[in-house]
C-alpha cells in the first residue's frame, strides 16, 4: 500500500515518468497473467491478454492516483476483459446485468 501512496503522492508533485510507471505495473504483471492464464488456460493468449491489460492502465493516469485495492481491483477487472475478449464471450453488460434484448 505504501506504493500506491508514494505514487499518489508523487503525482501532486510532478507526473510519473515512464519509468516510475512500468516499474509500478510490474508488481502486478503477475498477478494479471495469473487472472487471465486461469480464464484461458493457454500461455501465450494469457500473456496477450495481460500485455493488453497492462498497456491499457499505463495509459490512464488516474489508475496512478488510486489506493492499492482500487489498483489491485482495476487490473482483475481489465485481466478478465482482455482474456474474454480474446476469446470472444464478452456479452452484453447493462449496469451489471446481461442484456439480453438482442435474443
Amino acid at each position: 500500500m505504501a506504493a500506491s501512496s508514494e505514487a499518489v503522492a508523487r503525482t501532486e508533485i510532478a507526473p510519473l515518468t515512464p519509468n516510475e510507471k512500468v516499474k509500478l505495473l510490474r508488481r502486478y504483471e503477475d498477478y494479471c497473467y495469473q487472472i487471465a492464464y486461469y480464464l484461458l488456460n493457454d500461455g501465450q493468449q494469457a500473456r496477450q491478454a495481460a500485455e493488453q491489460a497492462l498497456l491499457a492502465l499505463y495509459k490512464q493516469e488516474e489508475w496512478y492516483e488510486m489506493a492499492h485495492a482500487a489498483q489491485k481491483a482495476k487490473v482483475k477487472r481489465l485481466a478478465l476483459h482482455k482474456a474474454l475478449e480474446l476469446r470472444k464471450i464478452i456479452p452484453t453488460v447493462y449496469r451489471g446485468r446481461f442484456d439480453h434484448s438482442g435474443e
